[in-house]
């Protein structure tokens, strides 16, 4: 189990992480600035309750893939 110091740290780190995130960062910006995986940042702003935008390349319409 984790130690309450090591959880404040943790949840201090994921609210500093949205708030970039929330001011126009992308994740892949995240990753650069702390030096962190996709799957840290990823789950720090989960944590953090983050709203994550959409990736508009996958919304494009006309551009799906289908199973043949």
């Amino acid at each position: 189990m984790n130690s309450p110091s090591k959880s404040a740290y943790r949840l201090r780190r994921a609210l500093a992480y949205r708030a970039e995130y929330d001011a126009g960062a992308s994740i892949s910006e995240l990753m650069l600035t702390h030096r962190a995986s996709y799957n840290t940042v990823y789950a720090l702003l989960e944590l953090a309750g983050t709203a994550f935008r959409t990736n508009h390349l996958s919304a494009t319409p006309g551009t799906a893939r289908t199973t043949r």
